[in-house]
């Protein structure tokens, strides 16, 4: 095999791992999800458990995309591809960490529906940025700014609707601080996502973009 034959190949084991720590980051947040909704304690423990398992993966990624900067010197459209696969790790990874963060704060108190909405909302830019992100595909990177849009409706929803049950239930007011702190990392998921989607356009054309200034 010539050189540039087995850099292919690498860059394509290094796409595979950063898919690998794409699943677990999504799989984190539907079970985050699944768990709010049915204030299930013991997924909740599990998803912070299994979290250092998403850490693992992100720094093995990270690594193996340094050794490939350090061994074969990539430039131009390579090079951008090794950074996209180590910008969209750590971006993996805090999404991570905001399912994680959800997971802490289930008690099994009544969920609002515009918090529901928004956790799905969340889900959903994730997954069609991970479905660009496989197909490389920067028309569908450019529509996850509109699909943000979104998600920032349904978060200002939900945080009304948490702020209007805490005005009638004052005694619930931890609770109440629990359900705005899940809707502020669902917002902030999206966020991540979004970023994920500048970091393809940037990997295609060099471009630095901000869907949603």
């Amino acid at each position: 095999m010539n050189m540039r034959g087995h850099f292919e190949d690498e860059l394509y084991n290094l796409h595979i791992r950063m898919r690998e720590l794409a699943d677990l980051a999504v799989t984190a947040v539907a079970r985050a999800i699944d768990a709010l909704d049915r204030g299930d304690t013991e997924l909740a423990a599990q998803i912070v458990a299994n979290d250092a398992i998403t850490d693992e993966a992100q720094q093995q990624l990270e690594q193996f995309a340094v050794m490939l900067i350090a061994t074969q010197q990539p430039v131009a459209g390579d090079l951008r591809r090794i950074i996209e696969a180590i910008l969209v790790g750590s971006e993996l990874e805090r999404i991570g960490d905001y399912a994680k963060r959800v997971a802490k704060l289930i008690n099994g108190a009544p969920i609002p529906a515009g918090l529901h909405q928004l956790g799905a909302a969340a889900l959903a830019i994730l997954e069609h940025t991970l479905v660009a992100l496989d197909q490389q595909d920067v028309t569908a990177a450019e529509a996850i700014g509109h699909e943000e849009l979104t998600v920032d409706r349904f978060y200002d929803q939900a945080r009304n609707e948490i702020i209007l049950a805490l005005a009638s239930d004052p005694d619930a007011a931890r609770r109440y601080a629990d359900l705005l702190a899940v809707a502020h990392a669902f917002e902030r998921i999206s966020d991540r996502a979004t970023n994920i989607a500048e970091r393809i356009i940037f990997a295609r054309n060099g471009e630095l973009v901000e869907l949603n200034p």
